[in-house]
């Protein structure tokens, strides 16, 4: 990155640090907890929006018992 993309790195380094490993063990991206995070607000979206009468039923899959 640094040696092709030269303007991006500044963006890059401040979104995702200068290392792998400078905010901890875990990736720099991690997606899977980012999914996860968005499907946990999705419920509560989902409670406004019907309030606000904006409500659209999204299939998901189906959760299983704890």
């Amino acid at each position: 990155m640094r040696e092709n993309e030269p303007a991006l790195l500044p963006l890059l380094e401040r979104l995702f640090g200068t290392t792998p490993e400078q905010d901890g063990p875990g990736p720099a991206n991690p997606v899977r907890e980012v999914r996860a995070e968005n499907e946990m607000y999705e419920g509560f979206r989902a409670v406004w929006d019907r309030a606000e009468g904006v409500h659209r039923a999204q299939p998901h899959p189906p959760v299983s018992a704890p």
